[in-house]
């Protein structure tokens, strides 16, 4: 016997099912830490490889970024057939200010699904009084 909400169940379904196929970008959650010397921010990117996960900089911002694609095809391994599979594609991207850190001496370690980012502040100069001849 149909109930009134069998005619909607697949198209629930559906919906669903192509949501979770799009393609998303997430921002990951990060914490940021300002200490005497640096700047230290956390991310977590649970599910990630390290090889899966690139930090770049271009001028004065710096971009963390993280993905990871599997096909839709059917898959198998040694524990058996997937008769579905959800976690099919993840993208993370961050972009961070580092206007005021010492990019060559930035440093990054990826732990137990957290990317530990230390970026050390630039040095303060002090201004220095310049004399310029008159010729």
């Amino acid at each position: 016997m149909m109930t009134i909400f069998e005619p909607f169940a697949n198209t629930l379904e559906n919906m669903r099912d192509s949501w979770a196929q799009t393609e998303k970008t997430l921002m990951p959650r990060a914490d940021l830490r300002d200490t005497d010397d640096s700047y230290i921010l956390d991310a977590d990117l649970p599910g990630f490889q390290k090889d899966e996960i690139q930090l770049q900089i271009t001028g004065d911002v710096m971009t963390i970024s993280a993905e990871h694609k599997e096909g839709n095809e059917e898959k198998t391994d040694e524990k058996g057939t997937y008769l579905q599979k959800q976690r099919r594609f993840c993208k993370y991207q961050q972009q961070v200010d580092i206007s005021n850190v010492d990019t060559e001496n930035i440093n990054a370690v990826y732990e137990n699904g957290v990317l530990t980012i230390t970026m050390p502040k630039k040095q303060k100069t002090v201004p220095t009084a310049l004399q310029i001849p008159i010729q």
